[in-house]
């Protein structure tokens, strides 16, 4: 941890810079089916003057099977999806709320630009695509959905 020399009192004397402390909110789908036994996961939140991201690993997107429906307008950077927040978020909520699994959001919150916004863009699987589009044309040309 970086030392601060602090005017007025003796050159032996330093005190260290604190980190940042992250805002801790809880999401309102933690109601949502959250009992004694169920570990309430957490997610961070990271925004900076102009957008916010909700950071989720890859696997829990596929775990439920919403890998394929996140936009381009999010980020991607080693295994971990960084959601935007006006949709692609909301799609990871709406899927941990209808498996009633219940979390936390922890905030933090940047001065300036993210360097989120530099990273790659997200993209769906390549068998998530065309899986979709596969099912799409059976679907199709069986005439319904069953």
């Amino acid at each position: 941890m970086p030392q601060v020399h602090v005017p007025g009192r003796g050159s032996g004397h330093a005190r260290r810079k604190r980190a940042p402390r992250a805002i801790r909110t809880v999401n309102p789908l933690n109601s949502i089916g959250c009992e004694d036994h169920i570990m309430i996961r957490s997610f961070h939140r990271v925004s900076d003057p102009g957008h916010s991201w909700l950071k989720v690993p890859v696997a829990e997107l596929k775990r439920l099977g919403i890998e394929s429906n996140i936009s381009s307008h999010s980020y991607i950077r080693n295994g971990v999806a960084y959601l935007e927040e006006d949709v692609d978020a909301w799609i990871f909520l709406d899927a941990r709320n209808a498996e009633k699994e219940p979390l936390k959001i922890k905030e933090f919150v940047r001065a300036r630009t993210s360097k989120i916004r530099k990273y790659q863009t997200y993209t769906p699987p390549v068998n998530a695509i065309a899986a979709t589009q596969a099912g799409a044309a059976y679907l199709e040309s069986v005439g319904g959905t069953e």
